[in-house]
């Protein structure tokens, strides 16, 4: 006599390849949400450059000495190891930066890291000379050797050559950690540049 149905170990069978199956789904729909959000920081860094360049380009200062400074000024303190040198600083913050204007009236709304729940920010830098800046982003990709090679270089490019600070000034928060990095970690740092 034939019975109808499926064996213990055919059910199983069954079981095993669904959750193999949506393991896979999980991890591949957890890569794609990584990167399209990595895809947004890079285009929110880039927005901020543009409102940093509105306001370099502003000439309607009422203090002809603010003219032609990136914003940050007002809310940056000094590195206490270097006076030379300002300490990095949310971009968030710069919404209370009113020299020459309100950083909002260059970028309307300020964009903020999709994981800001996480502690995640954006961050910038600028020269005591305010002619250069820095804004980073702390990605999810992970990094290889080369890539962290990379990263020490633009970091010691920044520190050696335009007099900005060491990212050691907010590594304690854990996020963009490109100074000295450890080809482990797991942080990539974007980083957007002035071009003067």
């Amino acid at each position: 006599m034939k019975k109808n149905g499926f064996t213990l170990i055919e059910a199983l069978a069954v079981v095993s390849i669904i959750g193999v199956l949506a393991t896979l789904t999980i991890y591949v729909v957890a890569q794609a949400q990584r990167q399209a959000r990595d895809a947004t920081r890079k285009s929110d860094v880039a927005a901020i450059s543009e409102g940093f360049e509105a306001r370099y380009a502003d000439q309607t200062c009422s203090d002809s000495a603010d003219v032609g400074h990136f914003p940050g000024q007002a809310i940056l303190g000094l590195d206490p190891r270097d006076s030379t040198r300002y300490l990095w600083g949310r971009v968030s913050a710069l919404s209370a930066d009113n020299l020459c204007a309100h950083f909002t009236s260059y970028l309307p709304t300020i964009p903020i890291d999709p994981k800001i729940k996480q502690g995640r920010e954006y961050y910038f830098d600028i020269t005591r000379d305010f002619k250069h800046y820095r804004i980073t982003a702390s990605l999810e990709k992970p990094i290889g050797s080369s890539e962290a090679t990379e990263i020490n270089r633009q970091s010691d490019i920044w520190y050696n050559s335009f007099k900005g600070s060491k990212y050691d000034a907010f590594n304690s928060n854990g996020s963009c950690q490109s100074y000295n990095v450890n080809p482990t970690n797991t942080t990539f740092c974007y980083n957007y540049y002035s071009g003067r």
